[in-house]
């Protein structure tokens, strides 16, 4: 099996994913992974997709670039190398922030994450809700990390309660098994 990473991003129009899975399904690619994501009229996706031949993958991109989606909708496909993608042994975190938005929250906590040269797998992030009888915006971030087998987590999960206790948020890390 080979493996292809593709992503795109412009105006939002119906049929953006049609268009795109469409054209994996028709070279016998699976898809693997997606996500996507519609912000202030643009839309963003991203996927990893497997072809039973690099053959197949590489005339796939090729029709992948050539997709006339929409003007100004830009896409980027290539082969995944297989050391594009080790698995990095280590233990998974979920580490989730919640409370009163407020500005440089995720700069705070990417910062500790940069610093110690942790690799973000996922970030989500924005206005979860809002409290009630005031409207007021509660912000929540949650980012997935894997920590090295050697690593010691402790100084970074001081930092990060730090920072939630200076920002006064909740914050929860959960080891994923």
């Amino acid at each position: 099996m080979t493996l292809m990473k593709a992503s795109g991003i412009g105006a939002d129009r119906v049929g953006i994913v049609y268009a795109i899975t469409n054209t994996i399904t028709l070279h016998q690619g699976n898809i693997l992974h997606l996500n996507s994501l519609q912000v202030a009229g643009d839309y963003a996706i991203t996927l990893v997709a497997e072809f039973p031949e690099t053959e197949t993958m590489r005339t796939a991109i090729r029709d992948l670039h050539a997709l006339p989606i929409v003007e100004g909708f830009l896409i980027s496909a290539g082969e995944i190398a297989s050391d594009d993608h080790p698995m990095q042994e280590g233990t998974k975190y979920v580490i989730t922030a919640m409370g009163h938005d407020r500005t440089g929250i995720l700069e705070s906590f990417s910062k500790s994450f940069w610093q110690r040269g942790i690799t973000l797998q996922s970030v989500q992030a924005g206005i979860a809700a809002h409290v009630p009888f005031t409207g007021t915006p509660m912000f929540k971030c949650e980012f997935t990390v894997t920590l090295p087998a050697l690593f010691a987590p402790e100084p970074l999960f001081e930092e990060l309660v730090h920072t939630a206790v200076e920002n006064e948020l909740t914050l929860h890390i959960t080891p994923i098994p």
